[in-house]
């Protein structure tokens, strides 16, 4: 399960400073959960998902197996 944060981003034309706005966070507090180096708390993914319009599942990198 790869974390698509960077790539939504990019794929949308946000600069990361402005995403973290848009959050109420910190620029470096949003560049570590690009980077995998803190966890985005589930609060803030579901944020992070209104912004982009988008399922958390897409967001996270998720793919559901039909079974």
């Amino acid at each position: 399960m790869k974390i698509q944060y960077k790539e939504m981003r990019e794929k949308e034309g946000y600069k990361a400073v402005e995403i973290a706005k848009m959050l109420n966070i910190a620029k470096n507090t949003y560049s570590q959960y690009e980077n995998g180096k803190r966890a985005m708390p589930l609060e803030t993914i579901e944020k992070l998902a209104n912004i982009y319009m988008c399922p958390i599942d897409q967001l996270i990198g998720r793919e559901w197996e039909v079974l």
